[in-house]
């Protein structure tokens, strides 16, 4: 194409140079055929701009704590702003901040949010064969923190709205892109500071995905698209123990560090029971087909697991979290000399309960179990149990688009063992999923808050294309029957 409009402006150029046309025209026609160039769709070029857009925001390092979010908050508004996609940023703390931008939508009710966290856990250089906040991009890999969670996912959104814009059509309900702070110690400067702060964000919003999904991916395509629709009630304890400081010399079984060893023990030979939710029992049957055979029949038949606790113990960790209460010490502290004995010693559990579980009882629990009146137990964080319906319209959205890109792909409900900030819209009666949109990378539960986090290039190009033909199924048109409109899914 490019040789036809090359002849073309030089044959009009020399029409009246006489013998220079002759000789222009000579050279034209004896050069050889220059190679067709395939027009760049806008999708595609959106594809291949991502992945500079995710190695840029990986460089940012928005370790929390602290966070310093402001800074990637700042980076994604001046990708908006080039769209000309105007966007609001708003600080909640010192150096924190959240950013909305909004396509406005022909119509103000049922509008739909892409959510995601700007902050990621800490990473430890040494432990990594590369810099956790290079944005490496290195065997069709972009390296570093982040990238599984949740700022692979945010560029997924980021392109979505700009493929949306450059696209000049306009929704039918409002697509809002919402990044957040501080999901990762618990949203009160992120989402929780929103939902209070700027409620006005939330107007026109019925709708919302987030981070969360659980798909199962087998030969390379997707078998099982778990959206995620309820999630365990997270509840962290601070336990605090007090003693008499003395020297380490000395024998002081009553010494805070001593009592706070023996309470850990306790707690940790504690086993809870298994209690079986109708909606684990539901998505346990749905991905019992994709099991190995010694797993299916017990998925299939989940309610025989109350009576078999080493049928239990034989799930995959991720499975057995699903069907107990579980306690998990993430820190302790104590003193700083290894001869003095400090007065103080404290440690911080992470405790996920099923969500039918009473937070409080569960508390009055740990409480018996430390069993001693120089501990005592202080709730940190109690997260909400709220859920959102498993089918609504934005559902069906999902699975017409996946059963677009293979026919048998199956869509159904999936519980998650961690939380997420899709907790606080369900508070406010916002139908929230987590949708993960990656065939790979992102069910890659290891890789998450792990060593050497990397996410493929061609995976995060088939989540773009996945979720933006989801949201052009759902937002384009009142039938949900996406156009052609070079937003369309083709299989990578």
């Amino acid at each position: 194409m490019g040789r036809h409009v090359f002849a073309g402006r030089t044959l009009n150029l020399v029409l009246g140079l006489g013998v220079l046309a002759m000789i222009s025209l000579t050279a034209v026609a004896a050069s050889p055929p220059a190679p067709r160039v395939a027009r760049e769709s806008p999708l595609e070029r959106v594809n291949r701009e991502a992945v500079t857009w995710l190695s840029d925001y990986v460089k940012i390092d928005t370790s929390n704590p602290p966070g310093r979010e402001i800074r990637a908050a700042r980076y994604l508004g001046q990708l908006l702003q080039r769209e000309g996609i105007p966007s609001r940023t708003v600080v909640s703390a010192p150096g924190r901040a959240n950013l909305i931008a909004r396509i406005a939508g022909r119509t103000r009710d049922g509008g739909v949010a892409l959510v995601h966290h700007m902050d990621v856990v800490p990473a430890d250089p040494a432990s990594w064969t590369v810099p956790p906040f290079s944005g490496l991009v290195r065997d069709g890999y972009v390296w570093g923190r982040g990238t599984l969670d949740s700022k692979g996912l945010g560029i997924v959104h980021l392109a979505t709205m700009i493929a949306l814009k450059r696209s000049g059509r306009i929704p039918e309900r409002d697509v809002v892109f919402i990044a957040v702070s501080d999901e990762e110690t618990g949203g009160r400067a992120g989402m929780g500071w929103v939902v209070e702060n700027r409620p006005e964000w939330l107007q026109g919003i019925d709708y919302a995905l987030a981070e969360g999904g659980t798909n199962i991916v087998r030969d390379n395509r997707l078998a099982y698209v778990g959206i995620e629709n309820m999630q365990k009630v997270a509840v962290w304890l601070k336990l605090t123990a007090a003693g008499e400081a003395g020297h380490g010399s000395y024998l002081n079984q009553d010494a805070a560090p001593q009592r706070l060893v023996r309470a850990l023990d306790r707690l940790l030979r504690y086993q809870p029971g298994v209690v079986l939710t109708p909606a684990v029992s539901r998505y346990f049957r749905e991905i019992a087909p994709f099991q190995h055979p010694d797993v299916r029949d017990r998925m299939l038949h989940p309610e025989e697991l109350r009576k078999d606790p080493d049928a239990v113990r034989r799930l995959d960790p991720v499975y057995q979290a699903l069907l107990r209460n579980t306690i998990t010490v993430s820190v302790i502290k104590a003193g700083n000399g290894t001869n003095s004995v400090p007065g103080t010693a404290l440690a911080q559990l992470d405790c996920r309960l099923v969500p039918t579980q009473d937070p409080d009882e569960f508390i009055e629990t740990v409480t018996d179990i430390v069993n001693d009146s120089n501990i005592v137990v202080e709730a940190v964080m109690i997260s909400s149990s709220a859920s959102s319906p498993p089918s609504s319209d934005l559902s069906e959205a999902i699975r017409a688009v996946t059963q677009s890109i293979d026919r048998q792909a199956v869509v159904g409900s999936a519980v998650l063992a961690g939380f997420t900030d899709a907790r606080f819209l369900r508070e406010r009666g916002i139908v929230s999923y987590g949708f993960d949109p990656f065939k790979a990378s992102n069910g890659n539960l290891h890789g998450i808050h792990g060593t050497d986090e990397k996410l493929s290039v061609s995976d995060l190009e088939f989540a773009i294309r996945y979720f933006t033909n989801v949201i052009s199924e759902f937002a384009l048109s009142p039938s949900r029957s996406a156009e052609p409109n070079g937003l369309s899914f083709r299989q990578p």
